[in-house]
């Protein structure tokens, strides 16, 4: 932008006004912007605080990831709530085999197993895998494209529909005519080029184990033109067979997921006679792997709160240490540190409570540690649900209750306590209508939502769901049994993040709030102010242009009298 000039009042290319001028060797323009400058001072100090804020909103956000990656971690062991339909890791199972013929296992069949499979050892032979049904045409053709080789129409029927063949079709017209009915028989043609002037016309059934069944309206002579006839075989000799523990069994596919409970195999080849030994097993590289991730994520974390709390040598706060007194990261390091230092609530006397006892220390820095691997690698062999319990969520139900859901933070009163649960009325299907908790000898009201007994809003055991299968109740009996819990670290962290990270309410949400909304209000602050400071130095520089002028005037006035005065002299 160019200058423009108003009667001495100018404005640079910024936009700003400009007097261009000095009063009594005074700067006007350095006078303004000082002045100006004084009255902006809050401004300034807005600025400070806004970058302040963004610094920390950075690293809160730095923060949160890594709080996220160790609830994920905690996650995978913690035994999610029931409904969810979730697994973790102590439910993963992993697939061995071994072959007693030449062909590697991975080579006859791939598998894949869902969690919580059932646990077993299984003998396996694959004597044939399933195939497809093949006909051939045993006529030779010289030509596809132009050879007619039907003399009189008629019908080819194929597993029970008729495709309509001409004689004045060629070769390729006919594959095309039995592919056009393709999704009503199974069946899919082409034509195979043996040499230059041999062709060959193939049927194929689109499904394994599936026997194709061919027929004509001309007392076979359409078939006979075509060289085709049934091939011999039948489902059964198409389809897979397998002997599972000495049991021989037949699929029609070669995907097969019916015959070891939690185990989908996909056959590939066969080796008949030949058993494989195949073990489903607990997957304790899984779990081993997820108990490292769980270490790694929670050191990464209490190394970012140690950095945010360093001092210098004399005692000072870095510049980059911008969360030093912030409380949501004093907070999260006191109930880590918590947590991990009281280890699993309500578990047995003499079960696995803290991570020492798996071989996990905590070392000079409050970092975890595998101090022991060979104790974790025996708690994960041989004390299997004492690993689960020191991590996860568990209950112990009697029989005819199920635990179906339950908060994530559950209050401390209840760990290792029994609690009682009474069903006092069902309908004649056996569905709970009326029932009831006791805790410590105190009743505690119970609400039936959907056919489950659920822990009344406001009780010790609200967010608690009890499923019931016991059977109907006649009038005036009354189901009573029980369940006990207990909570391991991985659930009581996870349950702590899950109130820190997720939802708008999530107390770290809140704080970035806070964050953003302070600067939010000190930006309007500053432009505020900012208007107001144009207007005080527009202000400024008229009163300076007006004190010019008046001055202006009274020096011309001063040299006029003057100028009479140096007359009347020179008269004189």
């Amino acid at each position: 932008m160019s200058s423009i000039s108003f009667g001495g009042v100018s404005t640079d290319s910024s936009g700003t006004s400009k007097l261009g001028t000095t009063l009594f060797g005074v700067d006007v323009d350095k006078l303004v912007e000082n002045l100006v400058a004084a009255r902006g001072l809050a401004n300034d100090r807005r600025q400070v605080q806004i970058d302040s804020n963004t610094t920390k909103l950075s690293a809160l956000s730095t923060f949160q990831g890594l709080l996220t990656t160790l609830q994920s971690a905690a996650g995978i062991l913690r035994n999610p709530v029931v409904t969810s339909g979730n697994a973790d890791v102590f439910d993963s199972r992993q697939v061995l085999a071994t072959e007693s013929g030449t062909i590697d296992a991975a080579n006859l069949f791939g598998a894949s197993i869902t969690d919580n499979a059932t646990l077993g050892n299984y003998s396996l032979t694959i004597n044939r895998v399933a195939t497809a049904d093949t006909i051939t045409s045993s006529t030779n053709f010289a030509n596809a494209d132009t050879l007619q080789p039907v003399t009189a129409d008629g019908n080819l029927t194929l597993n029970g529909t008729d495709i309509a063949l001409t004689t004045g079709m060629t070769l390729n017209q006919i594959r095309d005519a039995i592919n056009g009915k393709t999704t009503d028989t199974g069946v899919r043609a082409s034509v195979v080029k043996v040499t230059d002037n041999s062709y060959k016309l193939v049927l194929k059934a689109t499904d394994t184990g599936d026997a194709i069944t061919i027929a004509d309206n001309l007392t076979g002579s359409l078939m006979g033109e075509l060289g085709l006839a049934a091939s011999g075989a039948t489902d059964t000799s198409l389809s897979a067979e397998l002997v599972l523990d000495g049991t021989t069994l037949y699929r029609a596919d070669n995907s097969v997921t019916d015959v070891i409970p939690g185990v989908s195999l996909e056959l590939y080849q066969a080796d008949a006679g030949k058993p494989v030994r195949i073990s489903v097993d607990n997957n304790l590289t899984a779990m081993s792997t997820a108990i490292n991730n769980f270490v790694d994520a929670y050191n990464t974390v209490i190394a970012y709160i140690a950095d945010q709390r360093a001092v210098t040598s004399t005692g000072e706060v870095g510049e980059d240490q911008v969360l030093y007194n912030d409380a949501f990261l004093t907070t999260t390091y006191r109930s880590l540190q918590s947590l991990l230092g009281e280890g699993a609530q309500g578990v047995d006397v003499g079960a696995l409570k803290t991570l020492r006892d798996i071989g996990i220390e905590i070392d000079s820095s409050n970092m975890l540690t595998v101090a022991d691997t060979s104790k974790l690698e025996d708690a994960l062999l041989n004390d299997l649900d004492g690993v689960r319990a020191l991590f996860g969520f568990s209950a112990e139900e009697t029989a005819g209750l199920s635990l179906v859901d339950r908060p994530g933070s559950i209050n401390s009163s209840l760990y290792g306590k029994e609690v009682t649960v009474r069903i006092t009325a069902t309908d004649s299907n056996g569905v709970p209508t009326a029932g009831e908790f006791e805790v410590d000898g105190q009743i505690v009201a119970a609400t039936i939502s959907n056919g489950f007994l659920k822990g009344a809003s406001g009780t010790v055991l609200e967010g608690f769901t009890v499923g019931y299968d016991g059977g109907a109740l006649t009038v005036g009996n009354t189901y009573t049994g029980s369940f006990k819990i207990s909570q391991g670290l991985a659930d009581r962290i996870g349950a702590m993040l899950d109130g820190s990270l997720d939802g708008e309410n999530a107390t770290l949400q809140l704080a970035k709030n806070q964050l953003t909304d302070t600067s939010d209000r000190l930006q309007t602050q500053i432009d505020d102010l900012n208007g107001q400071l144009e207007i005080y130095r527009n202000r400024l520089i008229l009163q300076f242009q007006a004190a010019q002028e008046a001055i202006s005037v009274l020096e011309s006035f001063q040299s006029s009298i003057q100028s009479q005065v140096d007359s009347w002299n020179a008269s004189n």
